[in-house]
């Protein structure tokens, strides 16, 4: 690679080392998950809120229905006194009526509360739908963010190595193993001519003496004169 297409490279991982500084992905995601976090429990509590609103709607239908009975028990006690001559019918018949009136006004609460009731759990259904997606959603936020830092973990990692070797170069690598290979070279010629000259500097005794002790050839001369002496016979 020349010069200048490594120098356009270095400028390049530099800028968007840069970029990285600016907006770290790993804290931009942590920073979603909190906010997704945030709203959660903002729903939760919204939920809860409106469950709340239904259970007391059902609980004021219910009471409603409860006044209702009452108020129509009460006319037939009124009825009854006046067929057993208690009451007269003057008397009786003006407060079965207030009590029958009454007994529809609670029938309209009991029908109010209860249509309340059923729009309110819509409502709840539909807080709930929230609830669960924003689940899904920190969930899958968290698994990208595992996702994101064993990427980022590898990223830089082979950035360290890449830059070292960038900064090492090829051709520095080449240079010092020709200068080793020189260097072996050039030890093994020394040493080469440090044998050479111990040859040459030995006296006559000394040859000699290394002739001398050099192994005798008679011994494998007599085997083989045997061997060729079995084969003729």
């Amino acid at each position: 690679m020349g010069i200048f297409k490594r120098l356009f490279k270095i400028g390049q991982a530099e800028a968007n080392a840069g970029i990285d500084k600016i907006e770290d992905p790993i804290k931009m995601t942590q920073q979603v998950i909190r906010d997704l976090s945030e709203k959660l429990a903002h729903a939760i509590e919204a939920e809860a809120k409106v469950q709340a609103i239904v259970v007391q709607n059902k609980a004021d239908a219910k009471k409603a229905g409860l006044d209702a009975d009452q108020w129509r028990f009460k006319a037939l006690n009124l009825h009854n006194k006046i067929e057993t001559g208690v009451l007269s019918k003057e008397e009786g018949e003006p407060y079965i009526i207030i009590a029958l009136d009454n007994e529809d006004k609670e029938h309209e609460k009991e029908k109010h509360f209860t249509e309340l009731a059923a729009a309110t759990e819509v409502k709840v259904k539909q807080i709930n739908d929230s609830v669960v997606k924003l689940k899904e959603m920190i969930e899958k936020t968290k698994n990208d963010l595992s996702t994101l830092e064993a990427r980022m973990k590898t990223a830089d990692a082979m950035k360290e190595v890449n830059k070292e070797l960038s900064d090492f170069g090829v051709d520095n690598a080449k240079d010092i193993l020709k200068r080793m290979e020189a260097k072996v070279e050039a030890t093994e010629n020394i040493a080469q001519a440090y044998s050479d000259l111990d040859s040459m500097n030995k006296t006559s005794s000394q040859k000699i003496d290394e002739i001398l002790a050099k192994p005798s050839s008679t011994i494998n001369d007599d085997r083989l004169s045997k061997f060729y002496e079995s084969i003729k016979k």
